[in-house]
């Protein structure tokens, strides 16, 4: 018998919604055999993301090898935690890459590095509440246009907050390229950035 499958079954019926946290390891993790648990992680945030749905959280283990900033995930309210800055790094490839952010996002203890935006895309696209706690972006190259294709932007009011991050060589690489990409007339941004470093 499956304990905790019966119990979330009972709080299901008992109309008690249960989050579920999922793990992923970039060392050790596997897609195939895996199950998500802390014990036999997955190895992807696409897997995770798979198997995920709306109000759970994708807790990344500390591993050597890095993550992989794939190509047009869409986190929606989801929260993505790592277990240390250090170890847990979502590394881009030096190319563009955007991710779907929609409703509710939060990042905890998180490295970005090496991604690269471009002309029509922002790296974290359409947010509605984006959070990054304890998050470092280092290597981050905007390459855009018109506003569009930076850190964060989106074709609706938003709002973003940046708790306690580090960012590191963030370069702008065209003249009409924002950190904070898409903003037009009419909108409501609403931007925090709180205990934060410059480099």
């Amino acid at each position: 018998m499956d304990e905790s499958r019966d119990a979330d079954v009972r709080d299901v019926r008992a109309g008690v919604l249960k989050m579920a946290t999922y793990y992923i390891n970039a060392d050790t993790g596997n897609d195939s055999t895996g199950n998500g648990t802390s014990g036999s992680p997955w190895q992807t945030l696409s897997k995770a993301l798979t198997a995920s749905v709306s109000g759970d959280t994708i807790y990344l283990q500390n591993a050597t090898a890095t993550y992989a900033f794939a190509y047009a995930l869409n986190l929606s309210n989801r929260t993505v935690t790592g277990q240390s800055v250090g170890g847990c790094v979502i590394d881009g490839g030096g190319n563009a890459r955007t991710w779907s952010v929609g409703g509710v996002v939060i990042f905890n203890t998180v490295k970005f590095s090496n991604i690269r935006s471009n002309a029509s895309e922002n790296i974290f696209h359409n947010p509605g509440t984006l959070t990054f706690n304890n998050c470092i972006f280092s290597r981050i190259d905007l390459d855009g246009y018109l506003e569009v294709g930076g850190i964060v932007g989106a074709l609706s009011s938003y709002t973003v907050n940046f708790n306690f991050c580090l960012f590191d060589r963030i370069r702008r690489y065209s003249p009409g390229t924002y950190a904070l990409g898409s903003i037009t007339a009419g909108r409501t941004y609403t931007v925090t950035v709180d205990g934060c470093v410059f480099y």
